[in-house]
């Protein structure tokens, strides 16, 4: 503690307050997103080729995302991510690197809280040598990438 924060504490006493602590709000470390975030991160390291979808589909196979699932779902969700039967496909729709529906559900999962933090351009950027920015339409590079956030009002 500072003296400024103690002095704090002994004026509000006098008054009748008492100064509460607000906890310190970002990452939270044991959240879905930031593990997925992290084992596609390690993922990454044993691609050939880097691309966002191969990315995010060797972190879906990967047997360290089974601790994962373990953790945040239970049940019959839990049950839905190891889900053998062959996944139905159409002739506009077909993925032939993903044939089970428990694959399919874990990589949307993965799809979906992955993109939360990177997009396919940010990954280009980060990895591709030879990508450069779309440009403005004043001639400079953009500066923000990934998803926007929404402005609070």
């Amino acid at each position: 503690m500072g003296v400024k924060e103690d002095r704090l504490r002994k004026a509000a006493a006098k008054l009748g307050f008492r100064l509460v602590k607000k906890p310190v709000t970002g990452l939270n470390v044991n959240s879905l997103t930031w593990e997925i975030f992290l084992l596609v991160g390690m993922c990454i390291r044993d691609l050939k080729k880097r691309t966002h979808r191969a990315a995010i589909l060797k972190a879906a196979l990967d047997p360290r995302l089974d601790k994962i699932l373990d953790k945040h779902f239970k049940g019959d969700k839990r049950k839905a991510f190891d889900n053998p039967q062959h996944k139905r496909w159409t002739e506009k729709t077909v993925s032939y690197d993903i044939l089970s529906e428990g694959v399919f559900k874990r990589y949307k999962l993965v799809e979906r809280e992955y993109s939360k933090k990177f997009n396919s351009q940010v990954f280009k950027v980060l990895f591709d040598p030879d990508y450069f920015p779309p440009k403005k339409p004043d001639g400079t590079y953009q500066t923000t990438y990934g998803p926007r956030r929404k402005r609070k009002k």
